[in-house]
């Protein structure tokens, strides 16, 4: 089964405060030894990075994220793709897979609606 994708009216390069790795992987799984250093070993075979982005939307981007959302993703629960962000990227940015982690933090300043989101990001 296809994953949703990101909406295309909804902006892709995020805004530069707020927006950043907040861990490019899992850390390690450690096990204590009797003797001798901790064993350490990857928890996966995939890399999962922990990514922080920030969007300014107008009233009808920010009806079209919350339809998104709410419906398509069914309250966040879902995998999705979109064009992610990275330092150093140009457009067009690669499509990902991502997951939401959490609600998105949301802020309303005159027309305009800022979104906070943390996502999990696929071979980030």
């Amino acid at each position: 089964m296809a994953l949703p994708v990101w909406p295309a009216s909804l902006p892709v390069v995020p805004l530069r405060d707020g927006t950043g790795p907040a861990s490019l992987y899992d850390p390690p799984i450690e096990t204590e030894m009797e003797d001798g250093p901790r064993r350490m070993r990857r928890r996966s075979t995939t890399t999962w990075a922990t990514v922080a982005v920030r969007f300014k939307l107008t009233n009808d981007q920010f009806a079209t994220f919350q339809a998104f959302v709410r419906d398509t993703l069914d309250h966040g629960a879902s995998r999705f793709t979109m064009p992610v962000w990275k330092p150093g990227a140009t457009l067009p940015l690669p499509d990902k897979t991502v997951q939401l982690i959490g609600d998105p933090q949301m802020q309303t300043l005159g027309p305009f609606n800022f979104v906070a989101l943390q996502l999990c990001v696929l071979d980030y």
